[in-house]
């Protein structure tokens, strides 16, 4: 493996442990809407990062199908102020006004 690919592999893993360490053991719902969209966001740009190392032709492909996949990821995930539960939109237009854990309105 290349140095170069390995360092984006690296930076991705790390990022993947701290993100999903992150929003599924704290509690904490102000944390949880702070740090998503900053690792989504990071995330995206890894992915046009490496794909960019790999061909810049690559990138301009990458680039707006990460910003769709960021944009429906911000839309598709609320979080319940009272339990601090991650909920998800079954379908991208699906209306979430209750938790599914605790059944508070969102």
């Amino acid at each position: 493996m290349d140095g170069e690919y390995g360092a984006w592999l690296a930076a991705g893993l790390l990022l993947l442990v701290v993100a999903q360490g992150a929003l599924l053991l704290s509690r904490r719902t102000g944390l949880k809407k702070w740090l998503h969209p900053l690792l989504l966001v990071a995330m995206g740009l890894l992915v046009v990062g490496f794909a960019h190392t790999h061909s810049p032709t690559a990138a301009l492909i990458f680039a707006p199908l990460m910003a769709l996949w960021v944009g429906m990821r911000l839309w598709m995930v609320r979080f319940c102020q009272t339990c601090g539960a991650t909920n998800r939109r079954r379908l991208p237009f699906d209306d979430l006004t209750h938790c599914d854990k605790c059944g508070a309105a969102l």
